[in-house]
Order: structure tokens, then C-alpha cells, then sequence
């Protein structure tokens, strides 16, 4: 994990796909603002661009919430820290490329 270009920890996903994707698998009711939070932190501190976090616990099925990460939007990702990745309103950040 790094940290203004600083290397500040290990991070260690639960799944690495081709040394891109990073996989992170939860087994709980349901995905909590807190988990997506934690997960755009290790997405945004890792050198991986694109994530998914994997919810197997869900009564209903699998929920599966994928972000993009572009280093190359400093802006973005300095909004991103300061709402914890999400956004003003309370909706979920997304900085998918369109």
C-alpha cells in the first residue's frame, strides 16, 4: 500500500487475476458503507486500477461492486479521500471511464 508515493504497508487481496485485477470476497448479509470504503482505500493505495468486491453472504445472491481506479485523475482521487468514496450526497463514488 502506498501513501503519497510512500510504500506504508501490506496489502494482500484475497484474489490477484494476471497481476491487474484485484479481487477482495466478503460472506456477509449485505455490503456495508464501510466495506466499499475500505475497499476504494485499498484500491486507491495499491498500484491495481480495477476491483471487485465480492459479497457471497447475501440471501438474495451475489453482490458484486466493481471500481475503476486511474492514477492519472489525481482530482478524483483527492475528492475520493476526503468523502471516504463516497460521494456528498451519500451515493456510492464511482470513477469508471465512460
Amino acid at each position: 500500500m502506498f501513501f503519497e508515493s510512500k510504500k506504508v504497508g501490506v496489502y494482500t487481496p484475497d484474489f490477484v487475476v494476471e497481476d491487474k485485477i484485484f479481487i477482495e470476497i466478503k460472506a456477509k448479509p449485505f455490503i456495508a458503507r464501510q466495506d466499499i470504503i475500505q475497499f476504494w482505500h485499498y484500491l486507491t493505495s495499491s498500484n491495481y486500477k480495477l476491483g471487485f468486491l465480492i459479497n457471497f453472504g447475501r440471501a438474495g445472491g451475489v453482490q458484486l461492486v466493481r471500481k475503476v481506479y486511474d492514477k492519472a485523475r489525481e482530482k478524483t482521487r483527492k475528492n475520493a479521500e476526503f468523502s471516504g468514496g463516497i460521494s456528498q450526497n451519500g451515493a456510492e463514488f464511482n470513477s469508471e471511464k465512460r
